[in-house]
């Protein structure tokens, strides 16, 4: 696949995730890599997946470092059927079309179609 970023997650069910991931969501490629003591990692791919995080550090402040990261995944698809599949699932979607998978990852849905009206 072009201009894939391909990423890790590790899970402790995989199977109950490779599940989530390939039919809730409806991803185009989740395996099995390897097992790291109970978790198993997984390799994800897809060209509707985007990767986002941030990090704020302010050190100077004596006595009162700040420190906050974010990372979260966002999910280009159709909303309206992404939404229901995880309604289905018994998912509830946030403010922001954001959700929180079963691996306790942060994820937010994009619409494909207003993005392509965008674009």
């Amino acid at each position: 696949m072009n201009e894939i970023t391909a990423f890790g997650m590790l899970a402790e069910n995989a199977g109950a995730s490779i599940e989530f991931y390939r039919r809730v969501l409806a991803l185009e490629r989740v395996l099995p890599v390897g097992n790291f003591q109970k978790m198993t990692l997984l390799r994800i791919e897809s060209p509707r997946v985007e990767i986002e995080q941030t990090c704020i550090e302010i050190i100077d402040r004596p006595n009162r470092p700040y420190r906050n990261d974010r990372q979260r995944l966002r999910l280009i698809c159709d909303l309206a059927e992404t939404t229901r599949a995880l309604a289905d699932a018994g998912f509830e979607i946030g403010d922001n079309n954001e959700f929180t998978d079963i691996n306790g990852v942060s994820w937010q849905l994009s619409d494909r179609l207003r993005r392509q009206l965008e674009n």
